[in-house]
């Protein structure tokens, strides 16, 4: 499910700026709120959506239009110096400014519901990222991010995912202990992405997978939305957790999260 990757935004919100270096803490409370995490990734939602009846023609000029469309609703939501200036500065064309944030894989993974393909999983997330976060680490992230979750959901496993990851992304990852112990934050993608993936591995439900990213520090809430994107396939999201995170969606978002999952909420049709 989609909501994986809100569920870990939400939840890690708190945490962002106060990091806990703990498992042990609750996983939603009053503080809690959707950030720019949630808010790009529903954008990213509403534009395959809309893009899905002209067969993904459009579909960057439709990820710009749905950043703005649906970005510039929350405009105290948390967005970056760089971001912001993009969706509140360049008028309704901005120009993409050759970011590596991690930006790009904590919003793109509505892709890997979408796409019917490999090749489908990277035009798309080439498109919705290259809008903004044009680097090459940043495409590579939300590439390696969203290829994972269509992997997931047609089985292919932890252990696939981690061989795909090596083999076609990532050859060396650190692992959960390393992280407790020196992993320092940046926001950078492929420092995000990687212990994302790590924390992700070293776990056996969607419950320690969120308080794993967490648990590590740095970019709390994006590290949860990763880690969580790619959890919510291989494991399911509980029911507790997906009540709890959809209470926290103000009406005109969990219609945008209703409307998706309804229309790609299904295993792949995979295209020959």
């Amino acid at each position: 499910m989609m909501l994986g990757a809100l569920a870990g935004d939400i939840a890690g919100s708190v945490y962002e700026f106060h990091n806990i270096h703990t498992q042990d803490f609750p996983l939603f409370s009053k503080k809690c709120r959707p950030t720019d995490d949630s808010v790009m990734t529903l954008a990213i939602a509403d534009a395959l959506l809309k893009s899905a009846a002209r067969g993904f023609a459009d579909l960057k000029a439709q990820a710009v239009a749905s950043m703005l469309s649906v970005g510039r609703r929350y405009p105290r939501c948390g967005y970056g110096g760089g971001f912001r200036v993009w969706m509140f500065k360049q008028g309704d064309r901005p120009e993409p400014y050759g970011s590596y944030g991690n930006g790009a894989p904590m919003r793109v993974s509505p892709v890997g519901y979408a796409a019917r393909s490999e090749d489908e999983v990277i035009r798309f997330s080439h498109a919705v990222t290259e809008v903004s976060h044009n680097h090459p680490r940043a495409l590579k992230a939300a590439e390696c991010t969203a290829m994972g979750i269509f992997a997931l959901r047609q089985g292919c496993g932890l252990k696939g995912l981690k061989d795909l990851v090596l083999s076609r992304y990532y050859a060396d990852l650190p692992s959960f202990e390393e992280l407790m112990e020196h992993y320092e934050g940046t926001q950078e993608s492929e420092d995000t992405v990687k212990p994302a993936l790590s924390c992700l591995f070293a776990s056996d439900s969607f419950k320690s997978c969120l308080r794993r990213c967490i648990a590590i520090g740095g970019d709390s809430d994006t590290l949860a939305a990763i880690g969580c994107s790619l959890a919510a396939p291989c494991f399911g999201v509980p029911k507790e957790i997906e009540d709890q995170a959809l209470a926290f969606l103000d009406p005109f978002l969990r219609q945008i999260h209703s409307d998706f999952m309804a229309r790609f909420d299904k295993a792949p049709s995979v295209q020959a």
